[in-house]
Parts: structure tokens; sequence; C-alpha cells
């Protein structure tokens, strides 16, 4: 649908502006299996960083370790992104994001899970 729209109107952002909190996807983690520990950002410092001198579980840090190597030591930060001009685009043309609800956590996470992203899911 977007791509039928004038040529005035060439940048589109869409993705889903229904918001998550990062403590219901958690949550949903844990209801499905996955041994997940929510801890304060010190204890995960910790146990990240003894994670990386551990030679047998580095390797499932490796997107990780790729993000904290692009910053080359400074503070990264996320690049602020708005859609609601894609959003009200997609209204004037009879569309609407349906809403992200528990429901939809939960099939994606099962989906993602079942494809092993979690490797053995005993830990996250």
């Amino acid at each position: 649908m977007l791509a039928r729209t004038t040529g005035s109107c060439r940048v589109f952002h869409p993705y889903n502006n229904h918001k998550l909190f990062y403590g219901d996807i958690m949550l949903a983690m844990k209801d499905l299996g996955l041994n997940i520990e929510i801890v304060e950002d010190d204890v995960f410092q910790s146990a990240l960083s003894s994670t990386m001198k551990d030679p047998a579980k580095i390797g499932s840090l490796t997107s990780l370790i790729a993000y904290q190597n692009m910053a080359s030591g400074k503070a990264a930060e996320p690049v602020a992104v708005n859609n609601d001009y894609t959003t009200q685009a997609l209204l004037r043309l009879g569309w609407h994001w349906p809403e992200t609800n528990s429901e939809y956590v939960r099939k994606f996470l099962a989906g993602i899970i079942g494809l092993g992203f979690f490797g053995d899911g005993k830990s996250v």
C-alpha cells in the first residue's frame, strides 16, 4: 500500500506502533519454560563480563560483542525513530497495525524457541 503512494511520499518507517515492555516479554519467556533470571543492571554486567572471559560460553555472545565493538568504547544509543507519519499514511489508506498483545508475544516467542534461537532453552 505504501509503495502506491504519490512520489512526494518517499520515506516510511513501517513498523508496529504499539509498544511492548521488556518485563512483559521476560515474564512470557518464563511462562514458556525458558530459565530467565530478572536481575539488576550491575548483576547483569558482572555475569556478562564473566561469560566473556569463558571460552566455552563466549560464542553465545557473538552478536552482543559485535554491537559493543561498533561503538569503539563510546556510549552507543539507538537512533530515535518516529513512525507517526507512516502510521497516519496507513490509516488514510484504510490499514492499521494490530494491537501487540500477550497472545502475539507468546506466539512470537514460541516460534523463535522452536527455531532454536535460545539454544537448549535452559538458561537465557
